[in-house]
């Protein structure tokens, strides 16, 4: 049987999850902040020269709601979202990389148990694989545009996590973008 070349065993919960939703969705909350902010400014502007009180106060409101409220709201969401998505589970994925496949086996305990039982296998053939992207801690190798494989660069049991990087990128797979 083929040995594998990297092994990589990573726990995934609410936390693991949100720091990824996070870095995704970091440009998304500032680009709508930016454009509510112009448009509340904007009115404020505007208003300004009807009632200046009220101008003043429609721009310093949209700023606050802007850079403060929404980036809060946002975050608040997806923290709920993963408590209801996990239910009080806990998964430890471990990925064999082969030449040619990467194995991923998921196991799954309740939040307070040390004991995990299997739930599934699934292999993935490097050529299906979309994008790499790196941030530390994390490596998040995309399967497709939205899904991520999420990755602890602590978690290496077999190889170092800069020879693993070098490997992908070997496969096709670059830092910043689309497979080559």
């Amino acid at each position: 049987m083929e040995e594998c070349l990297f092994k990589n065993t990573s726990k995934m919960g609410e936390n693991e999850v949100y720091e990824f939703q996070s870095f995704i969705l970091k440009k998304m909350v500032v680009a709508c902040s930016v454009v509510i902010a112009l448009v509340c400014v904007g009115a404020g502007v505007g208003l300004y020269f009807v009632a200046s009180y009220l101008g003043i106060a429609i721009a310093v409101l949209g700023l606050l709601g802007a850079f403060v409220l929404f980036p809060y709201v946002m975050k608040e969401s997806v923290k709920k979202n993963n408590q209801q998505l996990f239910n009080g589970k806990k998964y430890l994925n471990t990925f064999e990389f082969y030449d040619d496949r990467v194995v991923i086996n998921c196991e799954e305990a309740e939040e307070n148990s040390t004991e995990y039982t299997k739930k599934r296998e699934e292999t993935i053939l490097y050529e299906n694989l979309y994008k790499l992207e790196v941030h530390e801690p994390y490596i998040f190798i995309y399967v497709d545009k939205v899904q991520s494989l999420l990755l602890n660069e602590k978690g290496m049991t077999k190889g170092v996590i800069a020879d693993l990087l070098e490997f992908l990128k070997s496969k096709g797979l670059n830092e910043r973008g689309k497979k080559i």
